[in-house]
């Protein structure tokens, strides 16, 4: 049977089959809906309101209901627990839509050194009498001799897809050639001037590629997305699961990254008035489990004990090879990985904060999804991965939400007592939820309070705290007439922040006490979480412990980005980044003796009385 799904205001008409799940047919047809648990019905994320007479089937007995949301008679459901069995109407709220935003880790505007080995030069067109004199019986040794009579550098035609460009560009033409080193990596019929290349960081949640100019280092033209492979889950084990569930899954996450990544680069190019055939380079930074993906890697192995990559050390790809929509044989470097859980973007953060050329002692915090830490200097340098989850992006947080236009940022308290709050962008609609700062900035407030009390607990001694114990939450943000739902906080929102920030907390300490290191001369925050949030609330909250704050302490958006904008640009810094990940030293912190007691003693908040007293003193 077939069935039809109106979705205004878009109508949009969407053909699926009897008895087939509506979050399955909205992400076929690229419909933008939450999902984050990846369809498992825990999260709550991907509602729609169904108008009255649609066709679905019924929740069962063993199915919890749906929470009790109401509008204009319409039925709320979530999408992944939706069976269609006839004609449907429906509407997909803000709130539960998922949205993009695109400034997101875009904002590297510095000009990077260029020295890269690679050259472009026009070969002009061959003469009918020179093909007969030169003596060469084949058209790639013709090339070969024709580029050393151009620029007496003897070089290689040994890419098959250059040979390929080769024979299909008639002799009278003349040839843009691009070269690294002494090989010929592509060809293109006539003049082109321009060298470009891009970047990529690939993050559990968020993609980001930079255009940048070979030649004079800028950074030309950015572009970012989620993560598409967010709908089989928002951490890196979902994403392993789902890539052990059966051997078509694998290449379905591959092709979805790069198929996001081709979107951005299309982007970029567009900003720059540019095309695919000045683009002579690219390279990847990204977490070890992103870059398996991306790359068509099992990262199987990351998943169970001893959670090892396939490989540390990528080959060198081409285009072709991963399906990016460039000239199919440009290289694609991508960078090395520590660990099964410190990946290249750690490297590639470490190598743009110039840890390995420093005397100081550097604190580097890069917070999402995954929390990688990097910690040392010249002398030495350790990494340790803290497993934070994705509370910091919004994920199991009833209203949380990613850092995008209409969430909130920032809560904070005014002078009458009442809480306040900022969202991003400029728009005057109600707030679609909170994202990372915001829950921290939450958190941080209601302890001032005292609506929470350290252990995590909320008190019911105030006005705006509903029902009891489990469902105990606070309103953060009232309904109005024309919103359709209200900001509050629950009491496992709460649990979710001590969870995270008990991991980086006590991940921090124990990485310290393994180093042997005692003073941190200056902490870095990265990251589209960690660049964002309050430093002074982050302590509030026990996020971090005091020795981030003995020294400097500043943010960066992206320097997992920068640092693969380096590697494509240099030559130096490519090889720099292969030191870095040889250089630096693991650390499992879960093994660490201690590390287990650490944590359970950061779940608790401090006392935000004993702190005041603290200040005072000080």
């Amino acid at each position: 049977m077939s069935c039809k799904i109106s979705r205004p205001p878009f109508d949009k008409i969407l053909e699926t089959e009897y008895g087939e799940i509506l979050l399955d047919v909205l992400e076929r047809e690229h419909i933008d809906i939450r999902s984050d648990c990846g369809g498992k019905g825990r999260c709550g994320k991907c509602g729609v309101f169904i108008e009255p007479g649609g066709h679905v089937k019924s929740l069962s007995d063993a199915e919890d209901p749906p929470p009790e949301v109401e509008k204009n008679g319409k039925t709320f459901r979530l999408a992944c627990r939706t069976r269609i069995t006839g004609d449907i109407t429906l509407e997909i709220p803000r709130f539960y839509s998922r949205l993009s935003d695109n400034q997101s880790k875009t904002r590297i505007k510095k000009r990077f050194t260029a020295n890269n080995g690679f050259k472009r030069m026009l070969l002009a067109a061959e003469k009918p009498l020179n093909r007969i004199s030169c003596g060469s019986s084949n058209l790639k040794a013709r090339i070969e001799e024709r580029v050393f009579q151009a620029c007496g550098e003897r070089i290689r035609l040994d890419s098959v897809h250059a040979i390929r460009e080769f024979s299909k560009i008639p002799a009278d033409r003349e040839v843009t050639l691009v070269f690294r080193g002494s090989d010929i990596v592509s060809a293109t019929p006539g003049r082109r001037e321009r060298s470009l290349g891009f970047a990529a960081d690939i993050g559990t949640t968020t993609v980001v590629v930079y255009l940048c100019d070979m030649i004079t280092g800028d950074v030309l033209a950015a572009a970012a997305d989620t993560n598409p492979q967010r709908r089989y889950g928002e951490d890196v084990i979902s994403r392993i699961d789902a890539s052990n569930s059966g051997p078509a899954v694998l290449p379905v996450l591959q092709n979805l990254i790069v198929n996001k990544i081709n979107e951005l680069i299309k982007d970029c190019l567009e900003q720059a008035d540019a095309a695919c055939d000045d683009v002579d380079a690219a390279s990847v930074t990204g977490n070890t489990v992103m870059l398996h993906l991306f790359s068509g890697l099992s990262p199987a192995g990351i998943g169970t004990y001893p959670y090892s990559p396939v490989v540390s050390t990528f080959p060198e790809f081409t285009a072709s090879d991963l399906g990016l929509e460039l000239k199919k044989g440009i290289p694609v470097r991508i960078m090395p990985v520590v660990s099964g859980f410190v990946g290249a973007d750690a490297v590639a953060a470490a190598l743009a904060a110039d840890v390995l050329r420093s005397d100081d002692i550097c604190l580097i915090a890069d917070l999402g999804t995954n929390g990688e830490l990097i910690l040392g200097n010249k002398e030495g340098i350790w990494a340790a991965s803290c497993a934070t989850g994705p509370a910091f992006e919004g994920g199991h947080i009833a209203c949380g939400t990613r850092a995008v236009p209409g969430s909130v940022r920032r809560f904070d308290i005014d002078s009458s007592g009442r809480i306040v709050y900022e969202t991003i962008g400029t728009s005057d609609e109600f707030p679609i939820g909170v994202c990372g700062s915001g829950l921290i900035d939450a958190v941080a407030v209601l302890l001032k309070q005292g609506r929470i009390l350290p252990s995590g607990r909320i008190t019911g001694d105030f006005q705006d705290t509903q029902a009891g114990p489990p469902d105990r939450k606070i309103i953060l943000i009232p309904r109005t007439s024309e919103s359709e739902h209200e900001i509050y906080l629950t009491l496992k929102d709460i649990r979710q922040v001590q969870l995270a920030k008990a991991a980086l907390s006590s991940g921090i300490k124990t990485l310290l006490k393994k180093s042997g290191v005692s003073k941190i001369d200056k902490t870095v925050f990265t990251g589209a979480f960690g660049a964002a949030f309050n430093p002074d609330n982050a302590a509030a909250v026990g996020m971090l412990p005091p020795e981030a704050f003995y020294g400097e302490v500043v943010s960066e958006e992206n320097l997992a980005g920068e640092g693969a904008v380096r590697v494509l640009l240099d030559v130096a810094a490519d090889k720099e980044a292969f030191a870095l990940a040889d250089q630096i030293q693991y650390v499992e912190i879960s093994a660490e003796p201690g590390f287990a007691d650490q944590f359970v003693a950061d779940l608790t908040f401090p006392d935000p009385v004993e702190a005041r007293n603290k200040q005072c003193i000080s």
